[in-house]
């Protein structure tokens, strides 16, 4: 009996109830995601249950995760988590069969508060709104999915749109993106499985048309009825998405023209946005004019989308002078760089005491799009506030004096204002307000003196860099004296980033007390040690630190700590090239060995050869500076040979990173392996076999050379294993083909002289096309499946 017939219907209807039964009685998540699983092989048979079986999982008292013991650790079982994302995958799967059931759902799991729960539910939004090429070729569903979607947006109250926004804007753009997307397969001559991508444009119908416009302006009653600026730059962003036009495929005029209707429509919107209803007056919301001028701009280049309306709104934007000056100090706009520089030069000169309260609210103004825009595209902003503070310090103190006095949005850009003050030596100024900082116990604006500290590469340190500046950076890191409401272990990264970095910066104004402070300030931080090892390589190649300059305690500091890190990456393999240049090559080889130290203790420890923690014991790639360093010095070959010697007959977590660590270097393994087989020996040659055997690859020449020596079974076992390592393979016979290039590596021994090489030579090659052969067969057989389960 198949399953298409009301019979089966019935069948699989009652065996969902039966799994909802057993998922009311399951004590724990492992259970639950089973049954989930396997109501996933016939969901669209029981879509009814499902919906149950859904909401019963959303509205249940979550059951803790249960700790399992493996070979391998403890591990944790499935979360609470696991079964909402599954329940929103088999909702996924019915969203055409019962929307309305289905739309309810996730939109409670849109407002979640776990971002994978909230991307999978709106991913769930986004297919059902979006036009599928399927579901318009193969169904008379039509636009009845997207009409769904959008009445189900607008039953709601205006307040809950806002609070479901991602839900609706989700909904409104799909609506709005003119383009058809969708996939199909099928088997081809060869039956191989294949996958077609389908592109096409919607039918610009007036049922269509209608619709489009309706999401045009429920976006703008959001906008309207919104008060974060974040939120209706959100909003902006939905009419963005009606100017586009398909991509991937030709379209015809009458789709251009829909587009075209819609621009105008959205014009009048914009400048509404802009101008405000009775267009008397620019909004303050520069951030948001930005983006829209931005936008008309690139429409306005297109010849299809050319819109007078818009052309005529972005001149009048372009005209406000509020606008010009806002758009010289902010963003990434298409003006010379030259030319910039020199209107904010003209700028600063024309600022004086007259009408510095008109500077004052202007400039506010600007600072206040800093919580919509990207910190970066204020960096002409900042350049603009650190030159006028470096040239005219009572201007600009006066005006950072009024954003403290009033709080306003200047304040933010505090830290421009400093470095203008400090680059031109108006330490009374910078004095004034760092006591204002530190009696305010401002945290994110000591961050701002941190950085003013930070000061050029071509300064003059000694004469910019006094030693009470010292004194505070030392009190800072201390967190003591009028610091001390600093916590000791802030979370605050900013300041951790930009402290660690001035203190580096500051080493050459005054090693002897820096030093002790950056080691100081790495101690704070036991498990930041990451970010201080890609900030340390990077102020000694700046030429920030001098490693020659550092203590024999720091040196041995930082490489007690490089054992701690997860990995020596390539910066760390900087540092540890100076290291080297300057003490010889032990102290860099010494971290190696103390890293292999430390993962045979914590393995022997723990009784496992695997942790839940990463640890690279041995840099998978060296640089070439370091690598070249090490295997070109002249003790490295005695040094290696002290460390082959130490590797144990048996297989050890030893020998494994040692072999790995001179298989890496790219030079000298074959040489240290090659005096181990010389030396001869069951003991010797053993170890050279295992070590060869914990490299990916192998060298056939020096197991032939072992195999001269000896008829040692234990040893030939070893090399048998050694020879039939492949390493990475790629295509279905790709193991078999690396069989059978072993086998012909082989055939220059058949005729050995030496009867041992050859006898093993032939066993070795019969076994290697035998197990080809068994490779093509079993790829054969897989390929078969494939097809029967493909086909059905």
């Amino acid at each position: 009996m198949g399953l298409d017939n009301p019979k089966a219907d019935k069948l699989l209807v009652k065996f969902a109830q039966d799994i909802f039964v057993d998922i009311k009685k399951s004590k724990d998540n492992e259970s639950i995601f089973e049954a989930l699983d396997l109501v996933n092989e016939f969901v669209y048979k029981a879509p009814k249950e499902t919906i149950e079986i859904v909401s019963y999982i959303f509205g249940k008292k979550p059951i803790p995760p249960k700790a399992h013991k493996s070979p391998f650790g403890e591990f944790e079982g499935k979360a609470h988590k696991d079964l909402v994302l599954k329940g929103i995958e088999l909702l996924d799967h019915i969203r055409y069969i019962v929307p309305n059931e289905v739309l309810k759902l996730v939109a409670q799991f849109s407002l979640d508060e776990n971002s994978a729960i909230k991307g999978k539910a709106l991913d769930v939004v986004k297919k059902f709104s979006r036009y599928d090429y399927n579901v318009l070729t193969k169904s008379k569903i039509g636009y009845g999915a997207q009409r769904k979607a959008m009445d189900f947006v607008l039953a709601w109250s205006r307040e809950e749109q806002l609070k479901r926004i991602d839900f609706v804007e989700t909904v409104l753009k799909e609506i709005l993106n003119p383009s058809v997307e969708g996939t199909t397969s099928g088997l081809n001559k060869e039956d191989q499985v294949t996958i077609t991508f389908h592109y096409g444009v919607v039918s610009p119908t007036n049922f269509l048309k209608k619709m489009r416009r309706e999401a045009i302006n429920l976006a703008y009653e959001l906008y309207k009825a919104a008060e974060d600026p974040k939120l209706k730059l959100k909003l902006i962003g939905v009419f963005d998405e009606a100017s586009r036009t398909p991509g991937n495929v030709l379209y015809g005029d009458d789709v251009v023209q829909m587009i075209v209707d819609d621009l105008r429509y959205i014009a009048d919107i914009y400048r509404k946005i802009v101008f405000g209803e009775t267009e008397d007056k620019m909004t303050d919301h520069l951030g948001i004019v930005a983006t829209i001028e931005k936008r008309l701009y690139w429409i306005n280049r297109s010849e299809k989308r050319k819109v007078e309306k818009s052309e005529k709104l972005r001149r009048d934007i372009l005209k406000d002078e509020l606008y010009h000056l806002f758009r010289l100090l902010v963003g990434d706009w298409d003006t010379a760089e030259k030319s910039r520089g020199e209107e904010i030069d003209q700028l600063i000169s024309s600022i004086n005491e007259v009408g510095l309260g008109g500077w004052f609210e202007n400039l506010n103004k600007i600072a206040g799009q800093h919580t919509i825009i990207e910190e970066w595209k204020f960096n002409p902003f900042k350049g603009f506030i650190k030159k006028l503070s470096e040239k005219k310090p009572q201007i600009s103190d006066e005006i950072l004096g009024k954003a403290f006095d009033a709080n306003s949005s200047i304040k933010h850009f505090t830290s421009s204002f400093l470095d203008g003050f400090r680059t031109g030596a108006h330490f009374m100024e910078w004095d004034k307000y760092a006591g204002m900082i530190i009696n305010a116990k401002d945290q994110f604006l000591v961050t701002a003196m941190v950085s003013s500290l930070n000061l050029p590469q071509d300064s003059d340190l000694e004469k910019l860099v006094r030693e009470q500046d010292i004194d505070l950076l030392e009190n800072i890191t201390k967190r003591e004296g009028t610091f001390s409401f600093l916590k000791k272990e802030t979370d605050d990264r900013i300041l951790q980033y930009e402290l660690f970095n001035t203190l580096a910066r500051n080493f050459v104004r005054s090693h002897k007390r820096i030093e002790p402070l950056i080691v100081e300030e790495i101690k704070n931080y036991p498990k930041d040690l990451n970010r201080f090892f890609s900030e340390l390589p990077m102020a000694t190649h700046r030429k920030w630190i001098d490693v020659k300059e550092l203590h024999p305690e720091t040196i041995e500091f930082i490489k007690e700590k490089m054992v701690k890190i997860p990995d020596i990456d390539r910066s760390v393999q900087d540092l540890l090239l100076e290291i080297g240049e300057v003490y010889g090559i032990e102290p860099v080889l010494d971290v190696f060995m103390r890293r292999i130290h430390k993962d045979e203790e914590k393995k022997e420890k723990e009784g496992r050869r695997i942790t839940d923690e990463r640890y690279e014991v041995i840099p998978y790639h060296f640089n070439p500076g370091l690598s070249k360093f090490i295997v070109e010095h002249p003790e490295y070959i005695k040094i290696a040979g002290d460390w082959v010697s130490k590797m144990t007959a048996d297989w050890s977590i030893y020998n494994w990173h040692v072999s790995h660590l001179f298989q890496r270097l790219e030079k000298g393994f074959s040489e240290i392996i090659t005096s181990l087989i010389e030396k001869g020996g069951g003991d010797n040659l053993l170890k050279a076999a295992r070590a060869m055997h914990s490299i990916d690859g192998t060298n056939f020449e020096l197991c032939i050379e072992i195999i001269r020596k000896t008829d040692d079974k234990k040893i030939l076992s070893q090399i048998d294993s050694n020879m039939y390592t492949t390493g990475g393979v790629s295509g279905e016979y790709g193991l078999a083909e690396a069989y059978e290039n072993k086998a012909k590596m082989l055939e220059k021994y058949k005729t050995d002289e030496n009867d041992r090489v050859k006898k093993f030579a032939d066993r070795m090659s019969k076994s290697f096309l035998d197990s080809a052969k068994r490779e093509r067969q079993r790829a054969d057989e897989e390929k078969q499946l494939r097809k029967i389960e493909f086909e059905g």
